[in-house]
């Protein structure tokens, strides 16, 4: 089984706790990625998505040039796993805690973030190499049976 830190992403979007708002919703629109991480000093703070820009910012008509990254955290960031974790340990993390993407820590520092999608892809993969490596053995299954 293979390791999260051979399936996460690194290409990581960060902002210091006191960017504002209007700043961590313009590096998501400009990377095209739903989530930024917040670090302070090299320190993992916690994940923003893109929902909690709409639910916390945009449904309050809050001003997001005056709201910073600190208080846009999900609450949910204090779920991670570490880069040694099991794909198979991460995707039970993900359904047991109801999230689809997991931060990847260690020590305190972000190394990259594991996706539902992250393992989809690979477990496709996976699934792919059996089937081509198996797909040689197989007989045509006669009609007239």
């Amino acid at each position: 089984m293979e390791n999260v830190k051979e399936v996460m992403h690194t290409d990581l979007v960060i902002v210091a706790p006191s960017a504002p708002a209007i700043e961590v919703a313009q590096k998501m629109a400009a990377t095209r990625d739903g989530v930024v991480a917040v670090c302070n000093d090299g320190r993992f703070l916690g994940l923003i998505d893109s929902f909690i820009i709409v639910d916390t910012i945009v449904s309050r008509a809050l001003n997001p040039k005056r709201e910073h990254a600190r208080n846009l955290i999900n609450s949910k960031t204090h779920i991670f796993v570490t880069p040694d974790e099991t794909v198979l340990g991460a995707a039970r993390m993900m359904a047991n805690n109801g999230v689809r993407l997991l931060p990847v820590v260690k020590g305190g520092k972000l190394l990259g973030i594991i996706s539902a999608d992250d393992i989809a892809r690979e477990n496709i993969a996976m699934a792919s190499l059996v089937y081509s490596e198996t797909a040689r053995d197989l007989k045509p299954v006669s009609a007239s049976v």
